[in-house]
């Protein structure tokens, strides 16, 4: 595996060739004002372009899996290597999916690693889409006879070598079903019907009283509004420079409220119609102007999961931990995510397949989840 060179160099180790040209004075470009600050300045601009140019259009990295030996090496360098790792594949217990959340700058990304028994795991690749990193890892799994470990959601995954490739259907056993029961609990938010071995669950949308609110700042607005608007019609009413600061007033008071209004109750209105059944899931999410359908076939599924809002913290936490940060900082950070805790939703159910990541019933109580991915496995294995 190379990593080929990068077409985004070429512009810049142009630029950098034509600034050392015009330092030197092979190029007669007259540049202003024309003194040694400016061919300073030119000859540092160089530099940074020619090397960052060159660092893109000649560096070479490759990643070499060795079976004779049973080691894998890596090897980095500008068209010749300049830098070799190694390593011996029994320092390895299992090819992992992981999750990078990414930031402003960068997506999300679900890189595959081999987990190390002893110090830091070796990266291979680094996918942007979770099915191709799915694809990747279930490769290498079967070259390297390793279970496939998923850690992108609360539960980590540990497949078999053997059933590596295998859907979530054929792996469910009935004993593993019936050891992992969740009963039903009671003040379900979601309308669950089963009729001949299909499934259906019916979420509905935003709570009551999140709409109740938006309505009452709608009204308390327009209430504060209409005194002012009937002094602004009244025939003695403001003139000049008042009456455009009024309007503005009064638009300021009514237009965010009734927006938030009309959001809510939309989103009250919106549900999720999710229908399981041995064949796979048909997911719709309707709103009051579309509905939109996900379907995922059984023998692509190859997981269904639930994530909560406290993985999140807790790995926000440990990451705190990891860094290390002064006592006080740790402190105040955790008091905050306590504090964030309760206004953050659940991340609802995941579904894993090779078309990537599905998602739906986030903010159900993490109760609910459990019981709704128990009652989706046991639907999928034809139960």
């Amino acid at each position: 595996m190379t990593a080929a060179p990068m077409p985004i160099g070429v512009p810049f180790f142009l630029a950098g060739i034509f600034l050392a040209l015009q330092v030197t004075g092979v190029s007669h470009y007259e540049i202003e004002p024309n003194n040694q600050w400016t061919h300073l300045l030119l000859g540092l601009a160089s530099l940074v372009f020619l090397s960052f140019g060159s660092v893109m259009l000649f560096g070479r990295r490759s990643l070499a899996l060795d079976l004779s030996t049973r080691s894998l090496v890596r090897q980095q360098g500008f068209l010749v290597p300049l830098h070799r790792d190694s390593r011996q594949l029994s320092e390895f217990s299992g090819v992992v999916i992981a999750y990078d959340s990414g930031d402003s700058d960068s997506p999300a990304q679900y890189p595959v690693r081999l987990r190390a028994i002893y110090g830091k795991d070796f990266q291979i690749t680094r996918p942007v889409s979770y099915g191709e990193s799915l694809r990747q890892a279930e490769y290498l799994c079967r070259l390297l006879s390793m279970p496939l470990i998923d850690t992108t959601t609360d539960h980590e995954a540990v497949i078999a070598p053997d059933r590596v490739g295998q859907a979530l259907r054929d792996r469910l056993l009935p004993a593993v079903l019936e050891a992992e029961r969740v009963d039903r609990p009671p003040g379900l938010r979601s309308k669950v019907s089963e009729n001949g071995g299909n499934v259906t669950i019916v979420i509905s949308g935003g709570k009551s009283m999140a709409a109740v609110f938006a309505v009452s700042s709608a009204a308390v607005g327009l209430l504060v509004a209409m005194p002012i608007a009937r002094r602004i019609l009244s025939p003695g009413g403001p003139r000049g420079i008042e009456f455009p600061i009024l309007m503005g007033f009064i638009l300021f008071l009514t237009v965010p409220a009734t927006a938030w209004c009309v959001k809510l109750i939309a989103a009250r209105r919106a549900k999720t119609v999710v229908k399981a059944s041995s064949k796979g899931l048909v997911i719709e999410r309707r709103s009051v102007w579309r509905t939109r359908t996900t379907e995922v076939p059984a023998a692509d599924i190859f997981d269904v999961d639930y994530s909560t809002i406290e993985s999140t913290l807790k790995s926000v936490r440990t990451g705190f931990t990891n860094a290390a940060p002064p006592a006080e900082t740790m402190l105040r950070a955790q008091r905050f995510l306590t504090v964030l805790r309760p206004l953050l939703p659940n991340q609802g159910i995941i579904v894993k397949s090779n078309q990537g990541l599905t998602r739906f019933g986030e903010g159900l109580p993490v109760a609910e989840l459990r019981y709704l991915n128990w009652v989706l496995k046991k639907t999928l294995a034809g139960r």
